[in-house]
């Protein structure tokens, strides 16, 4: 089995990097340094109050490395993220310790989510950050249990903080009771767009009735302070009249969430699912660039196919 998980990190191109720090490390912290060099992050861990070393992998083989190789008194004096290294996933410094060069990861997604440290529920939920610089950070939220759909909104409006999404999404969706998302509808049963007569609904229904419900549902929640069930007004309907108790859903975070009414702005997402471009690249910009088909899907089908993951929604 050993064996078989090497061959495995081989094919995903990932490494092991070492990082020493406080207690309030994030890997999702943008500008976060990674060293292949235990030893030395051993010894940068020792000069903080309860400092540890964190391991993680990190897949560098669709990274898009900075050309230059910076000396750290260099890389301190011209760190500017979002116009100097703008369009790149890696920057390499030669740290004091002069050995190997250390990475600094611009793109978080490329360090696996499982060495995120929160696991938040309902009952533990307090939302972290924000990040330096202001930035929008990432936590991860226990699925079974999750923190309140109301706390996730704060959370994402005061501090920029949105769940994951390699915690949450179309293959591991968290569950929401179904009341709970009932105030959040984006349309009425009076206002579906097939009615509840029609035969497309009743089909749905039928389905829903023999398999359960398969398509989470997507909350959208703004930074204006807004949220709604975006995708998936159908299926809560159904739901609510199967006396289905809850409900799978994933999430989208946004700018700006419109209810029925509202005058549409910018309603650009700013989720980790989108890719950054040239025109969207600010303190507000996504800095990541994987979508629910990239090479991280795969290597968790590949675990799955090996046992290896825990039981993923169906």
């Amino acid at each position: 089995m050993k064996l078989l998980l090497e061959n495995w990190r081989k094919y995903l191109n990932e490494e092991k990097y070492y990082h020493g720090g406080g207690k309030d490390f994030l890997p999702t912290r943008i500008g976060t340094f990674y060293s292949k060099d235990k030893a030395y992050a051993e010894k940068y861990a020792a000069q903080h109050k309860n400092g540890q070393v964190f391991e993680v992998e990190i897949n560098l083989s669709q990274a898009n490395v900075y050309p230059k190789v910076f000396w750290w008194k260099e890389f301190q004096e011209i760190w500017q993220p979002q116009q100097m290294f703008k369009g790149y996933d890696i920057v390499k410094v030669i740290e004091p310790n002069g050995e190997e060069p250390s990475i600094v990861v611009l793109n978080p997604k490329l360090v696996r989510n499982k060495f995120l440290k929160e696991n938040l529920s309902r009952d533990t939920f307090k939302c972290p950050g924000p990040e330096r610089g202001g930035f929008k950070g990432y936590y991860q939220i226990d699925r079974q249990n999750p923190p309140r759909l109301e706390d996730l909104l704060k959370c994402w409006v005061k501090n920029t903080m949105q769940v994951y999404d390699s915690n949450v999404n179309h293959s591991k969706p968290a569950f929401y009771p179904v009341k709970e998302i009932a105030p959040y509808r984006e349309w009425r049963a009076e206002q579906l767009r097939n009615p509840l007569n029609s035969e497309e609904y009743k089909e749905l229904k039928r389905e829903i009735k023999k398999d359960g419900i398969k398509e989470p549902i997507i909350i959208q929640f703004g930074q204006n302070g807004k949220m709604k069930v975006g995708e998936g007004n159908h299926r809560h309907q159904i739901a609510t009249e199967l006396n289905i108790d809850k409900i799978p859903v994933r999430f989208n975070f946004f700018r700006e969430v419109h209810l029925p009414g509202d005058e549409p702005e910018n309603t650009k997402e700013i989720s980790s699912d989108e890719d950054y471009s040239d025109d969207d690249y600010d303190n507000e910009s996504d800095w990541d660039t994987e979508d629910e088909d990239s090479e991280e899907y795969s290597a968790e089908k590949l675990l799955d196919m090996l046992g290896l993951l825990e039981g993923t929604y169906k």
